[in-house]
């Protein structure tokens, strides 16, 4: 337990104020509490600190983000279309009227006879946006972990390295009853408060009374940030209308979303059906896209795809529970067709929107994410 507890300090090195000391102190006893308590496999649910353990082997030079432009105002490591003063050398051209003198290069001018001016385009960082789903439909594993682990953990990865490229960091959860989302930030505050948020929906979908509680870590936020932060909340808690969840965490970025983002969605698209998908989903994703990187992970389980022959299985959703004969020829044939109708159908629906597509068994190692998923 020791170790653990050593380890979280290591990962959040708050310094030496006295504040820095209380959230060295807070770390300390959640990782205890949390360690003492686990009465699940962490294939069923995740804990806080199995999310920050996603940092390790996080390489921040070596992504699986595609290379896109950024557009941000603020410094980061990323290369932007603004041409002016900054940290990354450009090139050398002719003296253009206009052109800041502070930049003449004497020597180029020298031996060439004309003035040469040297330009520089500045590093900025990206908005980095992640929409998970933590819907009943994802609380399902067969082996390895369950679809909604799969995805937090995902998304905890992907969180750690966006962190580390220096850039910011939102997003939204969502479950079927309500969402939140997060404004994108850069500071470690905002990294630890987003992953707090993606482990109490996954711990929700095991136990629904924690539903209730999701909120409990704005006190952190509180305790952690300055007043002008306070001031400025990152989580608003809305329950979704009649549209899919997915469908509503859409429209809800085309208002909130700057151009030059990069969105990752992670969800099993179970509550979106591709061959009567909404206007206002396609609407939306279509806004996003024009101005955005949209990036979309299928996350499914391999039972989803065949079921094994194992005689009668029984299966529930939590509700209800039957019997199935998986030594049926026709019932095995007909699942895979519905499942891979389904992946075919969002597929379908997302890549001609400019969105990469990737689809991922519960199985994929995670580490293969810096081989560029997308």
């Amino acid at each position: 337990m020791s170790g653990l507890i050593q380890t979280m300090k290591q990962r959040f090195s708050f310094g030496s104020s006295k504040v820095a000391q209380q959230e060295r102190a807070r770390a300390s006893r959640a990782q205890t509490t949390l360690t003492a308590t686990r009465r699940v496999p962490a294939a069923v649910a995740c804990e806080l600190s199995d999310l920050l353990e996603a940092s390790k082997h996080r390489n921040p030079r070596s992504s699986g983000f595609r290379a896109l432009a950024a557009r941000s105002q603020q410094a980061g490591q990323h290369r932007s279309r603004f041409i002016g003063r900054g940290m990354d050398f450009d090139e050398v051209r002719r003296y253009q009227p206009g052109d800041d003198i502070r930049h003449i290069d004497w020597r180029v001018t020298a031996r060439t006879g004309y003035t040469y001016t040297k330009r520089f385009r500045e590093e900025r960082e990206r908005p980095v946006y992640i929409v998970l789903a933590q819907t009943r439909s994802m609380f399902f594993g067969s082996r390895h972990l369950f679809k909604s682990v799969f995805a937090a953990r995902l998304a905890a990865s992907l969180a750690w390295q966006t962190y580390h490229q220096q850039d910011r960091l939102g997003g939204i959860i969502y479950n079927n009853q309500q969402m939140q989302d997060y404004k994108p930030r850069s500071s470690q505050h905002g990294l630890h408060y987003f992953l707090k948020g993606v482990s109490g929906f996954n711990q929700a979908l095991l136990d629904p009374s924690h539903a209730n509680k999701i909120d409990d870590h704005r006190a952190y936020n509180q305790n952690s940030v300055n007043n002008d932060q306070r001031s400025n909340n990152t989580q608003r808690r809305y329950k979704p209308s009649t549209d899919s969840q997915l469908e509503q965490a859409m429209q809800h970025l085309t208002h909130v979303v700057k151009p030059g983002s990069t969105i990752f969605i992670l969800s099993d698209f179970h509550d979106i059906n591709p061959n009567t998908a909404n206007e206002g989903l396609k609407t939306a994703l279509n806004r996003l896209a024009r101005h955005n990187q949209l990036c979309a992970a299928y996350i499914y389980d391999q039972y989803e795809t065949a079921l094994p022959q194992v005689g009668w299985l029984g299966i529930g959703d939590g509700e209800q529970r039957l019997q199935i004969n998986t030594n049926d020829p026709k019932l095995t044939e007909h699942h895979h067709a519905r499942f891979d109708q389904h992946e075919q159908g969002i597929k379908g629906l997302l890549q001609p929107m400019g969105v990469h597509y990737v689809s991922l068994a519960t199985d994929h190692n995670l580490d293969q994410l810096d081989t560029g998923l997308w």
